[in-house]
């Protein structure tokens, strides 16, 4: 029986919004496969939560816009 390990990294990347290259330490080389998919996750998750921002924004200035 294979014995799951915790994967400490993700884990800790998925309570919070940002990271230190502290927390990268895996043994694994820089520009690894897994690096590059941690670090996309964080660009997108960043995009989208600006752009959600955004169209609230624009949204509430519309219904002020309106009500003139």
């Amino acid at each position: 029986m294979a014995l799951k390990m915790p994967n400490i990294i993700f884990d800790q990347m998925l309570l919070s919004s940002t990271y230190g290259h502290s927390q990268l330490k895996t043994g694994h080389p820089v520009r690894s496969a897994i690096h590059k998919q941690l670090n996309g996750r964080l660009v997108l998750r960043w995009v989208t939560t600006w752009e959600s921002l955004l169209l609230y924004v624009l949204f509430m200035q519309s219904l002020f816009a309106q009500k003139r």
